[in-house]
């Protein structure tokens, strides 16, 4: 498994969630060569089933692009 960045964001990083909100976890991999997101979707949504996950698996490059450009810096807590 490649090493990854993750990170919260949205309702749950702000501390204003409600019982319908998710759990906004952007993954952040140095590259997605040969990696099947979707297989790594689901497996990490397996581990996890239950929980409202929506993960949002990107490399580093579209990170900086889009993500950063979008989510308010105090909005993104850095897990790992």
């Amino acid at each position: 498994m490649p090493r990854a960045k993750i990170y919260l964001f949205s309702s749950v990083a702000r501390g204003r969630y409600t019982y319908l909100s998710d759990i906004d976890i952007p993954t952040v991999l140095e590259n997605l060569h040969n990696i099947d997101v979707d297989t790594l979707k689901i497996y990490i949504k397996s581990r996890y089933r239950g929980y409202p996950i929506e993960l949002h698996i990107v490399d580093r490059q579209t990170f900086k692009k889009c993500c950063v450009k979008f989510i308010k810096p105090e909005e993104l807590i850095e897990i790992t």
